[in-house]
């Protein structure tokens, strides 16, 4: 097997990973708001006061209809399925979401699918999600652009991994899936199909020994914060999932883009810090 691995950073491919040749080209709008914003967010910082910034921003996202963009419209569709278990871990899988759900800054609009076992499913911290697709309809109607699965707790993980439901779909979906992303224990999860055999992965620190044993025969690598492999994108624990969502979008659509989502979302992580704009002398009306 020719495996291609990225260590805790995304490695720029050639291609878009079967997503189309839509996401290849923005729309004028769009780079339009990068250019007025994207692209100068952290110089204006430090180049004019406050309140010049904060009126330039106000101007340019009223003249431009950057904001428009966020709806739908003609961008290509992404099926974004979330394998969902008892128990699973909320920032796993919503860290991620969130990033994948800002359109504004995105070329496409990456459609959530949530699937489980039963039709409603609840996390460790007690949030109930009605779901899309029980794994009793059988397979998708269509294969997923990405799969993404979150880890859990011991107990909770434990139990993901001895369910040959979750197990069965994870194999046949994950298999015709385009990507497959997994967060935290999720890749000692999926490593129950074995496709991860003979690849590179990365998981969950604490529980490490736990993740080597669901399949001995994977590369497992210990320091990376995310770890891909072909179309696999393993992290390590929790909060790891956003900067691997960060990375997949970096890679699928370019650093410019990544960096604009972060920045709505005001990450911030050790290679990225975040630069905030200057505060205003007072409490804006309207933005």
């Amino acid at each position: 097997m020719n495996n291609t691995t990225t260590q805790g950073g995304p490695e720029k491919k050639p291609g878009l990973g079967g997503f189309g040749l839509a996401t290849a080209v923005l729309s004028v709008s769009t780079l339009v708001f990068f250019g007025l914003y994207a692209s100068t967010f952290r110089e204006k910082n430090n180049t004019c006061s406050e309140d010049t910034w904060l009126a330039e921003l106000n101007s340019e996202l009223n003249t431009a209809d950057a904001w428009e963009v966020s709806s739908i419209g003609d961008k290509e569709i992404v099926r974004l399925v979330a394998v969902l278990f008892d128990g699973f871990e909320l920032l796993d899988m919503f860290g991620p979401l969130e990033f994948f759900s800002v359109d504004v800054a995105l070329p496409v609009h990456y459609e959530f699918i949530f699937v489980a076992e039963t039709q409603f499913i609840k996390s460790r911290g007690g949030v109930t999600i009605h779901v899309d697709h029980m794994f009793s309809d059988g397979p998708l109607d269509e294969p997923a652009d990405l799969l993404l699965l979150p880890g859990a707790n011991p107990h909770h993980t434990q139990n993901a991994a001895n369910n040959t439901a979750l197990i069965d779909f994870l194999q046949r979906e994950g298999e015709r899936a385009g990507n497959v992303m997994t967060v935290c224990t999720g890749a000692g999860i999926f490593a129950r199909t074995g496709l991860l055999t003979g690849r590179n992965a990365t998981s969950n620190k604490m529980l490490f020994n736990w993740v080597i044993q669901q399949d001995p025969g994977v590369n497992w690598q210990y320091y990376p914060r995310w770890v891909t492999d072909g179309k696999y994108w393993t992290s390590s624990g929790v909060s790891a999932g956003c900067d691997t969502a960060l990375a997949f979008i970096a890679d699928k659509h370019g650093q410019q883009v990544a960096d604009f989502v972060a920045d709505i979302a005001e990450w911030s992580s050790a290679d990225r810090p975040y630069v905030p704009h200057p505060a205003p002398t007072q409490t804006p009306t309207t933005v």
